[in-house]
């Protein structure tokens, strides 16, 4: 008997980016519901993102966020694995050299960013509906950190 069903969101569910799924999964999602069968989405987006889209049956869904490292569900932390404080430093100060990337260090309810590349935070805003905080120093964040994104907008394949 099939007690749940997990599926990503990007290039699965939705177009990479998209901030909104067809409404016909929301009653399909009541309806495993009334069978008993739990819905979990999983994604490499941080939870209020996923929430976001999944706005009619929030309270009736798991998230598997930020690449399985925050699990929850109706706003609440069930899980959470947060990466060593030093290694995310580390990636900062690396990244920080590399004057084409632009990185993203995950809290569990809120993404930093210290770029002043206005195009990829409202990318970020306006496409993944994330929670962004915009700071100087990342290094200076008092937050646990559970993902770290680099991005780099062209040649990333080179």
């Amino acid at each position: 008997m099939i007690k749940l069903i997990v599926t990503d969101i990007d290039g699965t569910l939705v177009p990479d980016g998209a901030n909104e799924v067809n409404p016909q999964l929301y009653d399909q999602i009541l309806r495993l519901r009334e069978a008993g069968i739990q819905f979990a989405a999983a994604s490499g987006r941080q939870w209020r993102s996923i929430e976001r889209l999944f706005e009619p049956v929030k309270e009736k869904i798991f998230y598997i966020s930020d690449n399985g490292a925050y699990v929850g569900c109706c706003g609440r932390n069930l899980f959470l694995t947060p990466i060593d404080r030093q290694v995310v430093l580390e990636m900062v100060k690396d990244v920080r050299g590399c004057p084409d990337l632009d990185i993203m260090v995950s809290g569990p309810d809120v993404v930093y960013l210290e770029t002043d590349n206005q195009e990829f935070i409202k990318w970020m805003v306006d496409s993944y509906r994330f929670e962004v905080k915009q700071v100087p120093d990342l290094t200076q964040v008092q937050d646990e950190f559970i993902k770290i994104s680099v991005y780099k907008k062209h040649g990333v394949e080179e």
